[in-house]
């Protein structure tokens, strides 16, 4: 669910998205998906304001992903790819 990146003007009119996903929630959704490459960071910040409200009433995952340093694109850019090791998780957690 990248609301700040696929729907509307990016990222959106915040206040759209968060009506939205309220709106979601009163209509029985529970389950919430988002990911750090949405931003990175700015939908799951998005997600928690708009579901703080419903806070142990719904249930938000978020996926990420990991810089690798060996790959490149084809534009000389970074690589990012999935990597599931504890290590780039409490790295990424810790300079959040």
């Amino acid at each position: 669910m990248g609301m700040s990146q696929s729907y509307g003007p990016p990222p959106g009119d915040r206040q759209d998205m968060i009506s939205l996903l309220r709106s979601a929630v009163e209509r029985g959704i529970t389950f919430f998906d988002t990911a750090e490459v949405y931003g990175p960071f700015v939908n799951e910040e998005l997600v928690g304001e708009a579901l703080s409200p419903f806070r142990g009433r719904v249930v938000i995952a978020t996926k990420m992903l990991t810089e690798s340093p060996a790959a490149r694109t084809a534009a000389g850019g970074p690589a990012w790819g999935g990597n599931s090791e504890p290590w780039p998780c409490h790295r990424s957690c810790a300079s959040g």
